[in-house]
């Protein structure tokens, strides 16, 4: 995943892509144990549900970090060491939607209905 053209600006959507190994497809992990926060590091910017909303099909979008939950994330692990991201506020998955093209969006929709999985490993 990346943030669409290595933007700085808030709100700057996060999408599906090829990897080119730029830094705004590097993210660093925070994570307590509980919950993970997921800092972009081209712009030190946070993933988050776009706005806040816990809304179905809400793209998700970099902002700066202020301990709010719909900028924090569980994963909740599922069979053969894969994981659902589900987002703290709206306790929704991060889907990628049509995942047969690149620069697609990721989306919240609702929990369970994730059908395109990532392997994590350890974190």
């Amino acid at each position: 995943m990346e943030v669409v053209g290595a933007l700085l600006q808030q709100g700057t959507n996060i999408v599906h892509n090829y990897c080119h190994n730029g830094s705004n497809q590097e993210f660093a992990v925070t994570y307590d144990g509980n919950e993970m926060i997921l800092r972009a590091q081209h712009s030190q910017q946070v993933l988050s549900a776009k706005n806040g909303s816990v809304e179905n099909n809400i793209p998700l979008s970099q902002s700066p970090y202020n301990n709010q939950s719909h900028q924090r994330f569980k994963l909740k692990q599922r069979p053969e060491g894969r994981f659902q991201i589900i987002n703290a506020k709206s306790n929704k998955c991060a889907t990628i939607t049509n995942p047969n093209k690149n620069s697609v969006s990721i989306v919240l929709v609702i929990k369970l209905s994730l059908t395109y999985s990532y392997y994590i490993g350890k974190l």
